[in-house]
Parts: structure tokens; C-alpha cells; sequence
């Protein structure tokens, strides 16, 4: 079975910063952004066996880690998304609006992925 990437949605998966802080070092953040997966369809293709059960998401699920929900910004494009877990901000008010751009000044059908 094959992920679906065509689903506008993405899934993230972030490691506890609590374990870092308890052994004295300094915190560290995991963030896996999957264009097209949500936490349902994960469990999915754990249950099918698309996924390993003991590598990559397997892994990070049996170790705890797991998307309980998910939320996608509109429109549903990795640029977009991604820009908005960095800044915190939707399309509306960064200007990010597609995964291509045009450059200024540059001949109006060049575009930019």
C-alpha cells in the first residue's frame, strides 16, 4: 500500500523535550511534516504493514511519540504549511500563498518552486 500524498493534510510528530531537560542537556525538538498523512492514516498502514512496526513512525510510536490531531493551513501546500509552523502565521498574513513564487523583476511566466 502507498501513501496518498494527495490528501491536504500533514501530520507532525515532535519528540518531549522533558527527557532532554531531565538528563541536564541542552532541549531538543523534533518535527517530521508529511504531506498528505494524518495520524489516522498512519495507524492505517502501521495496522496494514505498509509502515514497519519497528522503524521510522513505527519506531517513534512505540516510543511514545505520536500526532494525536492534526491541523492544515488553507491552501494546503507544503510551502505553505511549512512556513506557518516556522512563523506561526497563515497565508492571509506572511504572503505565502503557493509552494512556487515569482521573483521580482524577473519575466512574468518564470516562476520559482
Amino acid at each position: 500500500m502507498k501513501l496518498n500524498s494527495s490528501l491536504p493534510t500533514k501530520i507532525l510528530f515532535a519528540s518531549a523535550l522533558a527527557l532532554a531537560s531531565a538528563v541536564g542537556a541542552a532541549p531538543k525538538f523534533v518535527l517530521i511534516s508529511l504531506d498528505g498523512a494524518t495520524p489516522r492514516l498512519v495507524d492505517q498502514y502501521l495496522a496494514s504493514g505498509a509502515l514497519p512496526p519497528n522503524e521510522g513512525l513505527g519506531l517513534l510510536q512505540a516510543k511514545g511519540f505520536k500526532a494525536q490531531i492534526n491541523e492544515t493551513v488553507s491552501p494546503s501546500l507544503t510551502a505553505v504549511g511549512h512556513i506557518a509552523i516556522a512563523t506561526g502565521s497563515k497565508a492571509a498574513k506572511n504572503d505565502v500563498v503557493a509552494n512556487t513564487f515569482h521573483l521580482v523583476a524577473s519575466p512574468f511566466n518564470l516562476n520559482i518552486s
